[in-house]
């Protein structure tokens, strides 16, 4: 754990620079740049009582936004999407090799609503200058399929009922659901992603670290067993003394306040 702790912090410290600037874009977009909306400097002109006609009121107006979305407009416009194609065209396997590879990537676009997604990452290019997206499959998405077997705590071994009627063995089933699964196209925030601090590229990058808030509850309930390894990880999820963080809210497009995370 202390070797993941020391590589966290160089990941942190060799892009601080480059992640504060991506705050303030962000903060930037969202309007959220004057972090002090209501100081005395404002209260003392609107109070005060012997302002004359001279005075005049300039109302300015935050323009980064409406420039952003312009931007990402005219990036979408002109590269809408992408076909696939057979290498050879005279080839019969590699036509239809391209047809079931472009059924595959339809109904992807339709599970992932990948219209939605690919807005977000080109507004995040141009908005903090970075977009990331992890892809990977999530086990716990998908269609239910039932309840995974229970395994008996002491030997280790899965458990059975015995059928009154036949006397067949029947699984007994815990109380862990198990899902289908399904692809997971994951937003990231070029902020959240750490790298390996003597990396010069991502391609010769060694790790990659993946911040991201959590319910304490729902990462222990990933180890729900009993045996040693599940109880000493579960007891490696800790709040820490610093119990309230100040999150990026993708939603609001704002930060926020988040307690009983991790």
């Amino acid at each position: 754990v202390s070797e993941l702790n020391a590589l966290y912090q160089e990941g942190q410290a060799v892009d601080a620079e480059l992640f504060a600037e991506m705050r303030t874009n962000a903060l930037l977009v969202s309007g959220l740049h004057y972090t002090k909306r209501g100081t005395r400097f404002w209260n003392r002109i609107r109070n005060y009582q012997k302002l004359t006609g001279d005075f005049k009121l300039r109302l300015t107006k935050n323009h980064v936004q409406k420039i952003t979305k312009t931007i990402a407009n005219n990036i979408l416009n002109n590269a809408p999407g992408v076909v696939l194609k057979p290498k050879n065209d005279n080839e019969l396997a590699d036509k239809k090799a391209a047809e079931l590879h472009n059924a595959v990537w339809d109904d992807l676009k339709v599970r992932q609503d990948f219209k939605a997604k690919n807005r977000q990452w080109v507004q995040d290019f141009v908005d903090l200058g970075e977009c990331v997206c992890k892809v990977w499959w999530n086990p716990e998405k998908g269609k239910f399929l039932g309840y995974e077997q229970a395994i008996d705590p002491d030997t280790g071994d899965l458990q059975y009922d015995i059928d009154d009627a036949t006397g067949d063995p029947i699984p007994v089933a815990s109380e862990k659901p198990v899902f289908e699964g399904e692809l997971e196209l994951e937003r990231i925030y070029g902020f959240n992603l750490l790298r390996a601090a003597h990396a010069k590229n991502f391609e010769d990058c060694e790790w990659f670290c993946y911040r991201k808030m959590a319910s304490v509850k729902d990462l222990k309930a990933l180890y729900p067993g009993e045996d040693e390894d599940s109880i000493r990880k579960r007891g490696y999820i800790q709040e820490s003394q610093d119990d309230t963080y100040i999150v990026f809210d993708a939603v609001e497009g704002q930060y926020s306040s988040s307690k009983g995370q991790v």
